[in-house]
């Protein structure tokens, strides 16, 4: 079985002209909330976040944060500096109100790409929707959504813009939604 060390070594190495395969992992729902994109390793974990956002179904209204071990990563620090091997994990924290806590992987490393526009390139389940309260407030849409005989039922299904399904996943919307390039501060 290879060691840590092994993997690392026969592994693509991260250099700035590089793309990082990443997979995004809403915390503490299930069904899980996930996203894998690609994003060019030398953009900005800005760039990284407008890509989150847009994966994700998000508008980008709110306050965000990335740590690695409880430390804070400025937003213009790139990307490789930091997912500098396959497995290392970010955190990303969107919404200090409602909390919505994303756990960010380094999957692969893709050398020489053609291509250097973000990706998502799969993904499950809609992204909860702004400001709906966190993960408890989510659960409780749902819940209400789930009951048409509930009092707020017509409420709630107009401020989620009428017919909305949870376990849908839309991959040509989210690509739509993601930045181009030049946004990325490549």
């Amino acid at each position: 079985m290879p060691t840590e060390t092994s993997t690392k070594a026969t592994s693509i190495p991260v250099t700035p002209d590089a793309m990082l395969q990443l997979k995004l992992t809403l915390e503490g729902l299930r069904p899980a909330i996930w996203r894998r994109v690609t994003i060019p390793a030398n953009a900005t974990f800005t760039g990284l976040h407008g890509v989150i956002q847009g994966a994700m179904g998000w508008e980008n209204y709110h306050l965000y944060s990335f740590k690695q071990e409880r430390r804070e990563i400025v937003g213009q620090q790139r990307l490789f500096k930091v997912f500098d091997c396959v497995r290392v994990k970010v955190e990303y924290l969107y919404d200090f109100g409602d909390s919505w806590t994303h756990q960010v992987v380094l999957e692969k490393v893709l050398a020489n790409p053609l291509d250097r526009q973000p990706r998502v390139l799969a993904g499950e389940h809609a992204g909860p929707p702004e400001d709906c309260g966190g993960v408890w407030g989510y659960a409780e849409l749902l819940d209400i959504l789930n009951d048409p005989s509930h009092p707020e039922y017509n409420e709630r299904l107009a401020w989620v813009g009428g017919a909305w399904d949870p376990e849908q996943f839309d991959l040509n919307e989210a690509n739509a939604r993601l930045p181009h390039l030049r946004l990325l501060k490549v």
